[in-house]
């Protein structure tokens, strides 16, 4: 048996989803509950119903974003803020760099 971690928001939203399937809850009021849509309140039930409480899990977590930097691109650019642009960047980006 596997271990599924959720966050707050998915439990919250695993908890309102079960209020819907034991009929204390309509569609609308759990949309309003879990600030989404009526149509994504339904488009959550369906992934509940079909795969449990990992219906409720984003379909992209643990996976790298497609817009993430290659990490020597990424060091280059650190590289070059702290050396030879130092100063000139804004003040607030250049702290990020300067540990």
């Amino acid at each position: 048996m596997e271990t599924i971690t959720l966050t707050m928001e998915e439990q919250k939203r695993v908890e309102v989803i079960q209020r819907i399937f034991r009929g204390e809850m309509t569609m609308g009021e759990a949309a309003m509950v879990l600030g989404v849509t009526e149509r994504h309140s339904y488009r959550i039930k369906a992934r509940m119903r079909k795969e449990g409480l990992r219906g409720v899990i984003h379909g992209n977590r643990g996976r790298h974003s497609d817009r993430k930097l290659p990490t020597q691109i990424e060091r280059r650019i650190v590289e070059l803020a702290r050396g030879k642009y130092r100063g000139f960047i804004d003040s607030k980006i250049t702290t990020i760099f300067k540990a």
